[in-house]
């Protein structure tokens, strides 16, 4: 994807150094968006654990 978006920012007649600019921020944003991914998912998985948790309870309270 960087090198296509390099591509495409010289097609513009974008400096050289801005495109490579462009595409080091392209690439730390990518970080970060797949570090939110990972942390999203970890919280879907605690979120489900506890509603099992908090049902198993509810049932052996009530039975």
């Amino acid at each position: 994807m960087a090198g296509q978006l390099e591509a495409a920012l010289r097609e513009t007649s974008c400096p050289s150094d801005v495109a490579r600019g462009a595409v080091e921020e392209v690439a730390a944003m990518e970080v970060r968006v797949d570090r939110i991914v990972r942390d999203v998912r970890l919280l879907k998985w605690m979120t489900v654990l506890t509603t099992v948790l908090i049902i198993v309870e509810l049932v052996m309270v009530f039975s």
